[in-house]
């Protein structure tokens, strides 16, 4: 069975050398103390099998969560995040801002799949 949160990692890691002052991280940390953040968990990877008890393919989704300190700048990087995703033959399958209360955070929320 493949794991894929460390290629993941590795690969959203990799936007730190591109987007200035970004931090990813695999859990979402009690505080951001500077933004931009990418969080990210991996929402479902499941198996089917043949009748041999072979798996046969493995349905993958990663969750990615974005923050920004304005809609301009989340937006660019889910821009980025999407080219590395799809590098990595993930499919963005939903994007969406998500309301906050505190005027000085944007917040995306996406979602990425892939059969392996």
């Amino acid at each position: 069975m493949y794991l894929p949160k460390q290629d993941i990692y590795t690969a959203l890691k990799g936007l730190e050398d591109v987007i200035t002052d970004l931090k990813v991280y695999q859990v979402q940390p009690e505080e951001f103390t500077n933004l931009p953040v990418i969080t990210f968990y991996v929402g479902n990877n499941s198996v089917e099998t043949d009748l041999d008890n072979n798996i046969t393919y493995q349905d993958i989704t990663i969750m990615i969560d974005i923050w920004g300190r304005t809609s301009s700048e989340s937006s660019q990087i889910l821009n980025k995040v999407e080219e590395t995703m799809r590098e990595n033959l993930y499919s963005l399958e939903y994007s969406a801002d998500v309301p906050n209360v505190d005027e000085q955070v944007n917040h995306i929320n996406c979602r990425f799949t892939n059969k392996i």
